[in-house]
């Protein structure tokens, strides 16, 4: 079978009526755009803002195209060679819905359709048979759903949603999904808040509820403070789940305390909250703490329960690593569009993030594509960044010269330490490793640096040909390297005659001539 029979095949039963049929519509996209899908097979389409897949990208393998309108041979525009569509990605959209003519691409490999308003997917996506990857993200107003009680999401290669907050249950996973619903813009849209509970008569407080889920939704209530007839139902019930998000909040709601030996998850975002009190530091229960549009206060390090943190969409210009450090259970930080200008590469060794957030800030290192990859690599990748001393002894000024003995590199983990602070310390720091692998003094070397080396030599040295002992330095991604002198070494062979052990002893003086046995 010809190629162009077996392209043929792929592309479905020929349509009769198809140059009777009327114009595609929908969103132009343009032509060239087209063209080189045409040659690639391959089409991205996302985030162009799209509610609606354009007709003449289903139709991209059936209609004629326009440089086929005007035929030539010696063009450079080989159109009869063009290529089945087989990997179209129209994620960050805002498509509700796919069109049934989507098995006008039966050779699709890869459909990409994450990020988008889709409540379900036409039955037509079956005919699809070669697709090996579909994309489909849950969408996070799932979350709103309060009598939802069970979902099971087994066997699906969700990425958006990090399979240990799947592990621990429905409610989690609701909770999680709540905490990802964006603020609408403009205000036009609205909020994405679940419906208010039917109130008890004589009562704005549905306890029934409470008592039933132990959480309490007082979201977007517009309110500057919170009742304390509400804290109080929250402290007798038991509650674990707090959301004030989208209120006008100014202070932290010190009535909070009340509820510091139940509550585990606190919602503040989208507040006027300008600073937390230190009256945060006595729920010591808490596990999620989301404070999007809010600031970042040095008190959530005294919370070592803490697992996920939630601080994107502020005005965050620095992460504090050595506070992140005082948190062993954080596993979910989200510093995502704040105005970080440095990622400090000490920012690996907080080896429990098992979710790192970075994006939609305004540094240059580390670079978009090392963003995208998973957490465990990006933290990897910040860890190789870390300004490290490496320091071994030789001896020669040569570095391609083998090792003589290895020293200690001297460790920099604080996060105040920079290439100008590595460089300024290394040597000195070298230059003390040396000396503490020989076991003594160096520059001058005295006798118990001199044995080691000796030792270590296993030859007898003569004064007229001493050995020269160097320490090598060179500061990992600094580009800094460099020697220092040690001293230099003269040994004795101590040899006592059959049956004893050659041991060699250090001349200290390094210019003498006479023998310890012989004295």
């Amino acid at each position: 079978m010809s190629r162009s029979a077996r392209a043929r095949g792929r592309r479905g039963k020929f349509n009769p009526r198809a140059g009777f049929e009327p114009a595609p519509t929908g969103p132009n996209i343009s032509a060239a755009l087209l063209k080189q899908a045409r040659k690639s097979g391959q089409l991205n389409l996302s985030n162009r803002g799209l509610e609606k897949v354009p007709d003449t990208v289903w139709r991209i393998n059936l209609d004629v195209p326009e440089e086929a309108k005007n035929v030539t041979f010696d063009g450079e525009d080989r159109w009869w060679e063009q290529v089945d569509l087989t990997k179209l990605i129209l994620a960050s959209n805002k498509l509700s819905e796919l069109s049934p003519d989507l098995n006008q691409l039966p050779a699709l490999v890869v459909l990409d359709v994450h990020d988008n308003e889709l409540t379900s997917l036409p039955k037509e996506i079956g005919d699809l048979q070669h697709l090996q990857k579909l994309n489909v993200s849950l969408p996070f107003s799932l979350g709103l759903m309060s009598s939802l009680k069970s979902v099971n999401l087994d066997g699906n290669p969700l990425r958006t949603i990090r399979r240990d907050v799947i592990q621990r249950g429905t409610s989690e996973l609701l909770k999680y999904l709540r905490t990802r619903i964006e603020e609408p813009k403009g205000g036009d849209a609205a909020p994405l808040t679940p419906d208010p509970e039917p109130a008890a008569p004589g009562s704005t407080i549905d306890t029934f509820t409470v008592h039933k889920t132990k959480s309490i939704n007082y979201s977007n209530k517009n309110a500057a403070s919170i009742p304390d007839d509400l804290l109080d139902t929250g402290r007798d019930m038991f509650v674990s789940d707090m959301n004030l998000s989208k209120n006008v909040l100014t202070t932290f709601p010190v009535g909070l305390v009340q509820l510091a030996a139940t509550l585990t998850d606190l919602n503040l975002s989208f507040n006027k909250l300008s600073a937390l009190g230190a009256e945060i530091g006595q729920l010591t229960r808490l596990t999620t703490l989301d404070l999007r549009f809010q600031q970042f206060p040095s008190v959530l390090y005294s919370l070592v329960k803490l697992e996920n943190i939630f601080a994107n969409d502020n005005h965050i210009t620095a992460i504090d690593v050595d506070g992140l450090l005082k948190l062993p259970a954080l596993a979910t930080l989200d510093l995502q569009n704040n105005d970080i200008m440095q990622v400090p590469p000490q920012l690996g060794n907080v080896t429990s993030l098992r979710s790192l957030q970075l994006g939609g800030n305004p540094f240059r290192v580390p670079r978009p594509a090392i963003l995208a990859k998973s957490t465990a690599d990006l933290l990897e990748y910040l860890r190789g960044r870390i300004p490290t001393c490496f320091c071994e002894i030789r001896t020669t000024t040569d570095r391609n010269t083998p090792q003589f003995m290895d020293a200690e590199d001297p460790y920099y983990g604080s996060i105040l330490t920079t290439c100008s602070t590595a460089k300024a310390n290394c040597p000195g720091d070298c230059r003390n490793s040396a000396a503490a692998a020989l076991r003594g003094s160096v520059n001058p070397i005295d006798h118990a640096a001199g044995t080691t080396a000796c030792e270590r030599l296993r030859r007898q040295v003569t004064p007229d040909n001493p050995v020269h002992l160097y320490a090598h330095f060179s500061t990992s991604n600094c580009d800094h390297r460099d020697y220092l002198y040690l001293g230099e070494v003269c040994c004795w062979e101590i040899n006592f005659g059959p049956g004893f052990p050659i041991t060699y002893l250090h001349n200290l003086s390094c210019a003498g001539d006479e023998h310890p046995m012989t004295g």
